[in-house]
C-alpha cells in the first residue's frame, strides 16, 4: 500500500472560490479519479496547496505503476494526523512506500521517476 500526506485548509466562504473549485477536475483530467474517489471526499471543499496536490498526482502515478492501492491522509484532520506521528512523518507532504518514507515535494519527484522508469 502506498500512502500520502498532505495539509489542506479550509477556505474564506467566497463564492468564487467554490465556482472554481467545481472545475479543477476539467483543469487537471489525471486528478479526476481521485478527486471524486470516496476515498479522497475528504477534500471537497478545502484548498490544498501546489505541491500537496503535486504530491497526490505522484502517489497516483505510483500506484498505477506498482498496482498498490493508495491511502492518502489529510494531517488536518486529528486521525490522519496522529497516523503521521506514527509513521515520524514531519513534513508535509509525504509519501509512504513499501514502508519508507519520502518527504517534500524533491524527494517525491525523485522516488516518482525511480519508480516509474524501473516500471517500464
Amino acid at each position: 500500500m502506498i500512502e500520502v500526506f498532505v495539509h489542506s485548509y479550509s477556505p474564506d466562504v467566497d463564492i468564487g472560490f467554490y465556482r472554481e473549485a467545481t472545475q479543477h477536475t476539467i483543469c487537471a483530467p489525471d486528478l479526476a479519479r481521485w478527486a471524486t474517489d470516496a476515498a479522497f471526499s475528504r477534500f471537497r471543499g478545502r484548498i490544498l496547496p501546489g505541491e500537496h496536490l503535486t504530491a497526490l498526482a505522484k502517489a497516483l502515478e505510483i500506484a498505477k505503476k506498482t498496482g498498490d492501492k493508495l491511502k492518502a491522509h489529510d494531517v488536518s484532520h486529528a486521525a490522519d494526523s496522529m497516523r503521521a506521528l506514527r509513521c515520524r512523518i514531519r513534513k508535509t507532504p509525504a509519501i509512504l512506500v513499501n514502508g519508507k518514507k519520502y518527504e517534500g515535494i524533491e524527494e517525491i519527484e525523485s522516488i516518482t521517476s525511480q519508480i516509474c522508469s524501473n516500471a517500464h
